[in-house]
């Protein structure tokens, strides 16, 4: 009997032993891949008007913040318009992002706000997961996929963004996506996010839907089209839909064109009265063409040229057409980019079937404190790691 004990007891060492060479010998699981990156933005803007608000008693001359922009508003005045550090983890087909934000562009992407602040804002946080190579899932908070350019300015021809980026469009959403890529040319996406634009959190049960489709059908053309049915917050149901068009050219290696087309409409129901039934339909829609030419390996000059009809006011522009031109002159050295830009902005009205000129940019030099046009120069300096 003890024979076959010893020989239970050998078996059973052996085994353990077995069972202990093949844990050593397995590989640790790999954690997941972290990354990191960022960039720094800052700027120097001088408004035209500004030059009139100079006094000659014992107040002092204070700036005046060019109308109708977003991010750059602030003049005669060093900002920090984005500071940006990202992180990105990923662990076999699942992962996560998350874009810190702190800076002038901060403060209006998460208040609305244009005074400075101290928070650290997010642009981006969200989880994503592929089950295939092509699906992609996606949910949480990220900057919006439609329209021409994006929030880092460093990422754009221009420096200052255009009139269809930030009164036609939301930036960010708070959403649940899915994109299928059909091929390296062809992709679709679907997305439901929250009521109301750059809102983290709803105030209405309804929430809004995005469609899009980008195709690059060859090396020196591609388009993105996308339509967004929106829902605005608050009690009363209202609407703001918009469908956008990006066409993308390079006809040569240093010459590069695009077009960014836009429409839109407002809707409010009248609720003035018990009988009331009518709803008000405020459309608007733009365009803008963008162009940049690569002078050598160093310096490029972009150009941008828009207008945004919103005779309403539905779209933010300040119910007039704006139109405006812009020149950028940027020089590019590894990750460092200065950029030298003029900008020229003009408003008008229709009256009669004609157009006249809508005062609606900020001169505290003119009887009305308004005019219709605006003359901006900004200095640039933006790093990215």
């Amino acid at each position: 009997m003890r024979k076959y004990q010893h020989a239970a007891l050998a078996v059973l060492a052996a085994l353990s032993l077995g069972v202990s060479r093949a844990k050593a010998d397995d590989p640790a699981p790999a954690g997941p891949k972290v990354s990191f990156s960022g960039g720094i933005d800052t700027y120097y803007l001088f408004n035209g008007a500004s030059a009139g608000s100079h006094t000659t008693g014992g107040l002092a001359p204070q700036p005046v913040g060019p109308s109708g922009r977003a991010f750059d508003t602030s003049d005669n005045t060093f900002r920090v318009g984005l500071a940006k550090f990202s992180v990105d983890a990923k662990e076999s087909k699942a992962g996560g992002h998350i874009d810190l934000i702190y800076g002038q562009t901060a403060d209006i992407i998460n208040t609305g706000a244009v005074t400075p602040g101290t928070a650290i804002g997010l642009e981006s946080a969200y989880v994503y997961y592929t089950p295939t190579p092509k699906w992609n899932f996606k949910m949480g908070k990220c900057a919006t996929p439609i329209g021409f350019e994006v929030i880092e300015s460093w990422s754009n021809l221009n420096y200052s963004r255009s009139y269809l980026y930030w009164d036609t469009i939301p930036v960010v959403h708070s959403m649940v996506m899915g994109t299928y890529t059909f091929n390296d040319k062809y992709n679709a996406t679907a997305m439901v996010s929250n009521s109301g634009w750059n809102d983290e959190a709803s105030t209405s049960l309804f929430k809004n839907a995005l469609l899009q489709f980008i195709g690059n059908p060859s090396g020196k053309f591609g388009f993105v089209a996308s339509i967004l049915a929106g829902n605005k917050t608050g009690v009363i149901h209202t609407t703001r839909d918009v469908a956008d068009i990006n066409l993308n050219f390079n006809p040569t290696s240093a010459l590069y064109v695009g077009l960014d087309v836009t429409y839109g409409q407002s809707t409010t129901p009248d609720v003035g009265g018990a009988g009331a039934t009518s709803t008000d339909i405020l459309p608007y829609n733009g365009a803008a063409l963008y162009a940049s030419y690569q002078l050598n390996p160093a310096w490029k000059v972009g150009a941008r040229v828009e207008r945004l009809n919103d005779k309403d006011g539905a779209a933010g522009a300040g119910a007039a057409a704006v139109e405006e031109g812009t020149l950028t002159l940027a020089y590019k050295v590894g990750n460092f980019l200065p950029r030298l830009e003029y900008r020229y902005d003009e408003a008008k009205n229709s009256v009669n079937g004609a157009n006249v000129n809508a005062e609606i940019f900020n001169d505290p030099s003119r009887p009305s404190g308004f005019v219709s046009s605006q003359r901006t120069l900004t200095l640039s300096a933006a790093y990215t790691f």
